[in-house]
């Protein structure tokens, strides 16, 4: 017995709509992304001080290799946001090549361990070790938490069957 495929629907406002103002709009990275945006996250932060003592900083060396790192994931999760995820799983292969030779050079273990926002609203947080596989581990207090969220997370959401 096949099982059914299903694909979210979107309904549009009527126009002219209502204009919100959100705090925050949210680009989806994958799961298998994840370590990635967290290993570049890391340098991109530790390299903000020397731009501000050498704005030549993202011309040479590993601050050039950084900040291009860093713009190619965004269009990695640019392609995978629009469905492109063979061209998204290229670039993330040659970035994390990269990545891991910058860590090296720069003396940063490649394997750790960092809290992530696994939620929506950021409410439950989770230990995400990154190593030769992602480890994704959550608080006992916080796992209720996160089994009502995942068990809610789709409340008002409308589905449509796919055609695949």
């Amino acid at each position: 017995m096949d099982v059914p495929k299903w694909n979210r629907v979107y309904v549009k406002a009527p126009e002219p709509g209502v204009e919100i103002n959100p705090d925050f709009v949210y680009m989806s990275i994958p799961r298998e992304y994840m370590c990635t945006y967290i290993r570049l996250l890391n340098m991109v932060s530790d390299i903000g001080k020397r731009l501000l003592d050498d704005c030549n900083a993202t011309c040479k060396g590993d601050g050039k290799n950084v900040m291009n790192c860093w713009n190619m994931f965004q269009s990695a999760i640019a392609c995978y946001n629009i469905g492109k995820a063979e061209e998204a799983n290229f670039l993330i292969n040659y970035i994390e090549k990269q990545v891991y030779n910058l860590y090296s050079t720069m003396g940063i273990s490649y394997n750790q361990s960092f809290e992530i926002p696994v939620t929506e609203d950021g409410t439950v947080k989770a230990l995400c070790t990154c190593g030769e596989e992602i480890k994704i581990v959550i608080d006992e207090k916080d796992n209720a938490a996160y089994e009502d969220y995942v068990l809610h997370k789709d409340d008002g959401k409308v589905f449509v069957k796919s055609n695949e």
